[in-house]
């Protein structure tokens, strides 16, 4: 049941998938710790249903700042090994986060990030979902100088508690964590890796590029 594990899963507004997620994901991971974004739906009622801890927001602040709400979690406990953070809705598979905590162990790397690039079926992912991703990779390389990352803003990974340590608490609150954790990864040279992953974009909606120039916005003045 990895019981060395810690995982973080931030939730705002997805009560039609959460159930179904989380029934998944207790039967393969002891300790999980649910982030309530200040959902304005049942999500939180929902998590409460299984055998997670469930922390709430007063407010609404985004997903980095769930992220950070969890690791504070995680570096209170002093008894985990590994943080492994997955998203509520549904569109990571279980199976990749099993597999990226074997490769993390076996490599000794510091961090896994899952990526929806390295298999054929890239193909599947929605036309403006694609194009998104594929503008943040270049916007990375030309203004972080970031390489070998091929889905930077992919919310399934997984790292030490070392790595985790020098990474967080993160500063950008929004979506923009996804870069700043690749940022922080390179700078202060942590072995990082990648591993194939699937997503499920049934009933999902796309990041709009209009949240990609918000994106930009939040690194480039925040």
């Amino acid at each position: 049941m990895n019981d060395d594990v810690l995982v973080v899963v931030p939730v705002y507004n997805e009560s039609r998938y959460i159930s179904a997620f989380l029934e998944q994901l207790v039967t393969n991971f002891s300790h999980i710790v649910v982030i309530d974004d200040c959902s304005t739906d049942r999500s939180l009622l929902l998590a409460q249903n299984f055998n997670v801890v469930t922390l709430s927001h007063p407010f609404n602040i985004g997903q980095g700042g769930a992220l950070n709400t969890g690791y504070f979690y995680f570096k209170n406990s002093g008894k985990f090994r590994y943080l492994l953070t997955i998203d509520g809705d549904g569109q990571h598979s279980i199976d990749d986060a099993i597999s990226m905590l074997v490769l993390l162990k076996r490599t000794q790397s510091d961090i896994v990030f899952g990526s929806r690039f390295l298999k054929p079926s890239y193909s599947t992912l929605p036309f403006f979902k694609r194009l998104t991703l594929y503008f943040a990779r270049a916007f990375e390389f030309l203004i972080f100088r970031v390489r070998n990352a091929t889905d930077s803003h992919n919310g399934l990974r997984i790292m030490t508690a070392k790595a985790a340590s020098h990474i967080f608490p993160l500063l950008q609150p929004g979506m923009a964590h996804a870069t700043e954790i690749r940022v922080k990864s390179q700078f202060i040279k942590l072995i990082a890796i990648e591993f194939p992953t699937l997503h499920s974009y049934k009933n999902v909606k796309s990041q709009s590029v209009l949240n990609a120039i918000n994106i930009v916005t939040d690194l480039l003045f925040s």
